[in-house]
């Protein structure tokens, strides 16, 4: 497996994930305590959780396909397969769902609040 591949994922996103969970964490106890019960807090809660999940599946795709010299064969043989799905939930799915539309969502939101 190339070394470039790592790199971010060391780099980036392990620390990121550990800041994330640990936001998460700190979220859900201020709403449990009744504050952070906003839209904007649960639209990032649901964000959140659905980006670290899919992220991880983005990432195991990519080692599959990416990494092997016969990768784009082994994706284009499993067509109607587990894997198809599996990569197209991991990759269209994670950026149009929850990267565009939960940025959307958001930016919606804070436009009512400001202009409201």
């Amino acid at each position: 497996i190339r070394i470039w591949f790592w790199i971010p994922v060391g780099i980036v996103l392990v620390p990121s994930t550990i800041l994330h969970v640990r936001l998460l964490l700190i979220v859900r106890a201020l709403q449990r305590r009744g504050q952070c019960k906003s839209l904007f807090f649960r639209i990032f809660f649901v964000q959140s959780v659905l980006e670290l999940g899919l992220i991880y599946l983005y990432l195991a795709g990519q080692l599959v396909v990416k990494d092997q010299p016969q990768g784009g064969d082994f994706l284009m043989s499993t067509n109607g397969g587990y894997f198809g799905k599996f990569y197209y939930y991991g990759t269209v799915y994670f950026f149009l769902h929850v990267q565009v539309w939960g940025v959307v969502i958001q930016s919606f939101n804070r436009l009512v609040l400001v202009c409201a």
